[in-house]
């Protein structure tokens, strides 16, 4: 169960974003056309963590997963992501929390400590191919092995069809 805060911040931060994708940092990420950034923390997104086929989400954030911005929530991380940033990112003080999003984020179990995002490609069936990724670095690469299983002929052809 993740959170991603939505913050205004100063005039001085527009059209740039921050984003370190290895390591415990944070990312301030712009959304286009607006004076708000989504942020980004390995330590503090995480509200809950499960092994298994389904997602357990404590119940307090049950009623915020994937209902967009979500202002006010009663239970938040937000400062703790401002705490966090305004120990490296000047300015940060005068952050103005907007609301949060929140949403189960899928990845392998037991990668906590290394937060490794693989991308994996296999096909399921003659009509499935199943993609695991959470990097767009790898989009294209991960786009053209799909598009190789579904050239491939899963199913021998067969003579008076």
């Amino acid at each position: 169960m993740s959170e991603k805060p939505l913050v205004e911040l100063p005039p001085m931060y527009l059209g740039h974003s921050l984003v370190v994708t290895d390591g415990h940092f944070m990312c301030l990420d712009q959304v286009a056309g607006t004076r708000n950034f989504l942020l980004g923390n390995v330590d503090h997104a995480l509200h809950a963590t499960t092994v298994g086929p389904y997602p357990l989400v404590p119940g307090p954030l049950m009623r915020y997963v994937d209902s967009g911005l979500i202002r006010r929530p009663t239970v938040t991380r937000s400062p703790a992501f401002q705490r966090f940033a305004h120990e490296f990112v000047t300015g940060f003080g005068e952050a103005h929390h907007l609301g949060s999003c929140f949403t189960v984020r899928a990845v392998l179990p037991h990668v906590e400590t290394t937060d490794d995002h693989p991308t994996l490609v296999r096909r399921l069936d003659e009509r499935t191919v199943a993609l695991f990724g959470g990097k767009i670095a790898t989009c294209v690469a991960s786009a053209r092995q799909v598009a190789g299983l579904l050239r491939e002929d899963p199913v021998p052809a067969t003579r008076g069809r």
